[in-house]
């Protein structure tokens, strides 16, 4: 038995493996990201959501490649991108240019060409690097950038550049033991990277891919070796377990904490026990309602926009606002904006409802043509304020 995530919404059927909790866990990595950033007191370790978020990602990419290795004996990687295309590209792409649009109306000149250059890097999936590079530190609130949690969409597509490659080669030839081995090579070796680099400069360490890619391999081996959920009495322990591991990294975790770094490890652990534990526990239950489902469903288009609105509404707002005004704003714009994108981006593209993207060939255009779009908005942009 494989695993799957849950469908949206608009789905027709569910399969025999459907798993709603997952879309659960998808809502707590989200709100635990969002409540973080818009400044919840003792509730800074919020940030561990995109470590949720990296680990479920792992686990379920995992599956669905092996799943086809399993059906057809090989890994369609030009399929494999076209759902990733499909999935990833029309948001991140239409976010990126209305905050682009957004800062040649409202910020000044010098805002406006940080916000152009990181755009361009956000474009190409290498965001990560660029803010690594240029000394940037993510827990700072000295003019971050609009486009700073791109980071980690960075990360994921960068790993998946290789993953399904490495499946390709190993499974069908070797065996899915052979995975399970060079999962574990790269979890180990990326955590113990992760450690001495976190030590020794933390900074760009936290956007580092190799520093990050035992996140996604530890929901990889997960997913290499568990065929379902657990069914026995101890998926309830696992569950309560999971949970409270999540919470007191929530709790105890802030800025000062070293990260990634072997800390990394806690939401690693207590995520893994979640999706062990699966649906027929207490949490999977409330995982599975359809409020968390929805904000699953929403989740990637709740990411992407509620880092930029949470800027907005400080720059809009003086410092003195309350945290009780600035916040429910935050959130319901954010909430607002993410699900109109969902409706009326993500799902006319994921269930190819968009004429031109509606043959697979053609969805493999969208990365060029999104780079294009995105460059053009970009440097545009910042040639009509030069001109102005």
């Amino acid at each position: 038995m494989t695993i799957t995530a849950a469908p949206g919404p608009s789905a027709p059927t569910k399969p025999s493996t459907w798993r709603p909790d997952i879309q659960g866990l998808r809502a707590l990595a989200v709100m635990l990201v969002v409540i973080a950033h818009v400044g919840t007191p003792n509730l800074e370790g919020g940030f561990i959501g995109v470590d949720v978020f990296f680990v479920i990602s792992g686990f379920l990419i995992t599956q669905l490649l092996l799943r086809e290795v399993d059906r057809s004996g090989t890994v369609s990687i030009a399929q494999f991108y076209v759902r990733r295309a499909r999935r990833i590209l029309p948001a991140a792409t239409v976010v990126t240019v209305i905050v682009v649009l957004y800062a040649l109306v409202a910020l000044p000149l010098g805002r406006l060409h940080q916000t152009t250059v990181d755009a361009a890097w956000t474009s190409v999936f290498a965001a990560n690097w660029h803010f690594a590079l240029t000394g940037t530190d993510y827990f700072s609130t000295a003019s971050p950038s609009l486009f700073q949690h791109y980071w980690s969409l960075a990360v994921e597509e960068q790993f998946y550049l290789i993953w399904p490659l490495l499946v390709l080669l190993l499974v069908p030839r070797l065996g899915r033991r052979s995975f399970v081995i060079l999962a574990g090579v790269v979890f180990v070796g990326s955590l113990a990277y992760s450690v001495w680099a976190t030590g020794a400069d933390p900074e760009p360490t936290y956007f580092n891919t190799a520093a990050r890619a035992f996140e996604l391999a530890g929901g990889a081996l997960l997913g290499c070796l568990m065929s379902g959920p657990l069914t026995s009495r101890w998926r309830h322990l696992a569950g309560t377990a999971g949970l409270a591991i999540i919470v007191v990294a929530t709790i105890g975790f802030d800025e000062t904490t070293p990260f990634p770094g072997w800390q990394a490890l806690v939401p690693v652990v207590g995520t893994a026990l979640l999706l062990a534990a699966g649906p027929r526990t207490w949490t999977g239950r409330i995982a599975s309602c359809a409020p968390a489902r929805y904000i699953g469903d929403i989740s990637f288009s709740l990411y992407l926009w509620h880092w930029p609105v949470a800027m907005v509404v400080d720059y809009l707002f003086p410092e003195t606002t309350h945290l009780l005004v600035t916040a429910p704003i935050t959130i319901l714009v954010s909430l607002a904006l993410a699900s109109l994108t969902y409706h009326f981006v993500e799902q006319p593209f994921q269930h190819k409802r968009v004429p031109v993207f509606s043959r697979d060939k053609r969805t493999l255009w969208l990365w060029p043509i999104s780079v294009v779009v995105v460059l053009a908005v970009a440097f545009g942009s910042s040639a009509l304020a030069d001109a102005r």
